[in-house]
């Protein structure tokens, strides 16, 4: 759901939040630093909500204004202006269920969304790892995917394992009154991940050893579609392909009389020239582990870019490569823009 300008859009709101009202920001370190459920900080922050709705409402506004033009990330489909993340009705302020409604939206495909939330993993979720990869195979990418997940529910599981025996020892002998209170006092909050996979961050990407021709050959049918699917379906799978997809439309952009480098998305409004690649996901059962997406999308934006840039003069052009993550409609894919520097 969050592309890099949404998230570097909330982290503004926030810190801006935190210097108009330090209790914001003292609530949000306490959360992260005793583990705090989503619920239970929604809780202590409905009080400061409800009495400073209007100013924190003006703040949203001011921070979350240039997300508002159809050419960022977010607003893929044209004319589409993003709801406004606080809702109020009947004078209290609870999160808008438009955007409740999207982040059930992108768990139900991820699986989990640690930059969003303060406390563990919730029971029945599973790690959404993105991984450092040039895979142009989507059951390989798939599978890259999947091993990377497996390993961090690996350490997650000796981490608290480790968090558990520490609790034992603390408290081996001593009756339940007093090792409620040693645990109080000695014990921090339960761990909320691992090194590149925490709570309240975005996940870092992981190496992990691409599968042999034989391992993915070994596949059965059935795990190639998951895998393929899993590729192209969650937010990290996209997010693992962008490398992969912006190389190749370099290397054609080139060959069409268009050199140039490639960046990170920035926040502008000036976007002259742009083009997108979706698909519409229908479930894994519906995939074709053979069907190279990765490719088709790269050939899809070149195809698209060329055109403009043979009426629109771009100085010191620059490609900027982008996941389209509107899985409310069910529409994903890539977008490319060029943009001067």
């Amino acid at each position: 759901m969050f592309e890099p300008e949404v998230n570097a859009a909330l982290q503004d709101l926030t810190e801006k939040l935190g210097q108009q009202f330090p209790e914001f920001k003292d609530i949000l370190q306490q959360a992260k630093a005793e583990g705090w459920t989503e619920a239970e900080t929604m809780a202590r922050l409905m009080p400061l909500m409800g009495q400073h709705a209007k100013v924190m409402e003006q703040l949203a506004e001011e921070v979350l204004a240039p997300l508002r033009s159809p050419s960022t990330a977010i607003a893929m489909l044209e004319n589409v202006e993003p709801a406004p993340i606080l809702f109020t009705k009947d004078k209290l302020v609870r999160l808008n269920p438009m955007v409740e409604a999207a982040i059930l939206e992108r768990v139900q495909f991820d699986g989990d969304i640690p930059e969003m939330r303060s406390g563990p993993l919730p029971q029945g979720g599973f790690p959404a790892v993105p991984v450092e990869s040039t895979a142009r195979n989507p059951v390989m990418l798939g599978a890259m995917l999947q091993a990377a997940a497996d390993e961090v529910v690996q350490e997650m599981s000796a981490t608290m394992n480790e968090y558990s025996a520490e609790a034992y020892r603390l408290t081996e002998g001593l009756s339940e009154e007093t090792a409620l209170q040693v645990l109080k006092d000695n014990l921090p909050a339960p761990p909320t991940g691992v090194p590149g996979y925490e709570a309240g961050q975005l996940p870092v990407p992981r190496t992990v050893t691409n599968p042999s021709g034989s391992a993915l050959a070994a596949m059965t049918p059935e795990d190639q579609r998951v895998a393929a699917y899993k590729a192209l379906s969650t937010t990290q799978g996209r997010r693992s392909a962008l490398r992969v997809i912006e190389e190749l439309v370099l290397v054609g952009l080139e060959s069409e009389g268009y050199p140039m480098r490639a960046r990170a998305p920035t926040r502008t409004s000036d976007v002259p020239v742009y083009a997108e690649w979706t698909v519409q996901l229908s479930g894994a059962e519906a995939t074709q582990p053979n069907f190279s997406f990765i490719d088709l999308a790269a050939k899809a934006l070149i195809r698209k870019l060329v055109p403009q840039l043979k009426v629109v003069t771009v100085r010191n052009p620059v490609l900027e490569v982008m996941p389209v993550n509107t899985v409310d409609v069910r529409q994903v894919g890539w977008a490319a823009r060029i943009v001067e520097v």
